[in-house]
């Protein structure tokens, strides 16, 4: 797997791989992590720049949130 882009945003720190033909764009906050993994015959990088909308990281950022909110339930 090898790193090929940082998308910057204001949500998290997300990092675009390249892997076994996919791109994965690897999106973490804190102790948590999302992963989406698209086909590269699919999907270019380009067009996953494109599709990171921000209704695309509003919806990351209500994922990490619960996901924040049950892990604070773990405690």
């Amino acid at each position: 797997m090898r790193q090929i882009d940082v998308i910057l945003n204001p949500v998290c720190t997300c990092t675009v791989f390249s892997a076994n033909g996919k791109l994965i764009l690897k999106c973490e906050a804190g102790p948590m992590e999302q992963v989406y993994k698209f086909s590269e015959l699919e999907f270019s990088l380009g067009v996953i720049k494109e599709k990171c909308t921000e209704a695309f990281w509003q919806g990351v950022k209500a994922r990490f949130d619960m996901m924040f909110a049950e892990m604070k339930n773990f405690y």
